[in-house]
Parts: structure tokens; C-alpha cells; sequence
């Protein structure tokens, strides 16, 4: 019998389609099924939901795993309870991501829109400029 075969969802998303070939993860799965129909074993499929816990979020992240427990205790982060254990659905680390770099470009927007304007203006020069001018 085959180990079972594990296709993450990443492989999945990033995969560019091809007309003339199936993506690596397609042919890997085709690969398997026809050996193991080959060998006279019975194929099944099951799908789960990628969960990550609290410490995987934050190396993913790139958090500690105090901030994520902060931010679960906070609500900012919906979590499922597997017994006392937190587990952090993919698509919800995804969208605390895409929430969390939200946050940082608006707290930096005006600095940089005001460092942009100086460029334009001629008030603030740039390393090239500092750099000419030695």
C-alpha cells in the first residue's frame, strides 16, 4: 500500500494552467491513482481544511506567538477550539494577513506620500542625488 498522497493548497493556488500539461500536483495525484489501480488497490479521497496552530500563524506570519495569542483573546483572529487548543483556519491567517499589511500601509501612506511629494518638488533628494554630489 502507498503512503497517502498530500497536495497543499498552495501548489494548488500557485499552479499556472497549461493547456499542454497538467500542473505538478494534477500529475502527481494522476500518477498515484493509476499506480495504485495498477496494483489492484482501491483509491479513495478525502479533503480536510488546512488549520495551522497558534505557533505555526506566527512563524508564518512572521509574529511571535504571544502577539497571535493576544490577538485571539482580542477577537482579531477567529480561532476553533479542539479541545483546549486553538487552531487557526488558512484562510483566516490569509485574511489577518492582508488585514495586517492593510494596517501598515495606512499608518505609513502619508509619510510616504509626503517623501514623494519632496522628490517632486526638489526638496528632498534622493541616494542617487547625495551620491552625484560626492
Amino acid at each position: 500500500m502507498r503512503p497517502p498522497l498530500t497536495i497543499e493548497p498552495d501548489a494548488a493556488k500557485d499552479a499556472a494552467p497549461r493547456l499542454d500539461a497538467l500542473p505538478g500536483w494534477a500529475a502527481a495525484m494522476v500518477d498515484y491513482v493509476e499506480t495504485a489501480v495498477k496494483a489492484g488497490e482501491v483509491v479513495s479521497m478525502t479533503s480536510r481544511p488546512r488549520v495551522y496552530t497558534p505557533a505555526e500563524a506566527a512563524e508564518r506570519l512572521g509574529l511571535s506567538r504571544a502577539t497571535i495569542s493576544r490577538r485571539i483573546a482580542a477577537g482579531e483572529i477567529t480561532t476553533t477550539k479542539v479541545g483546549n487548543r486553538h487552531r487557526i483556519a488558512y484562510d483566516e491567517v490569509e485574511r489577518f494577513w492582508e488585514s495586517m499589511t492593510a494596517e501598515i500601509i495606512d499608518f505609513y501612506a502619508g509619510d510616504i506620500a509626503a517623501e514623494l511629494d519632496g522628490f517632486a518638488d526638489g526638496r528632498v533628494q534622493g541616494r542617487g542625488d547625495r551620491l552625484a554630489a560626492e
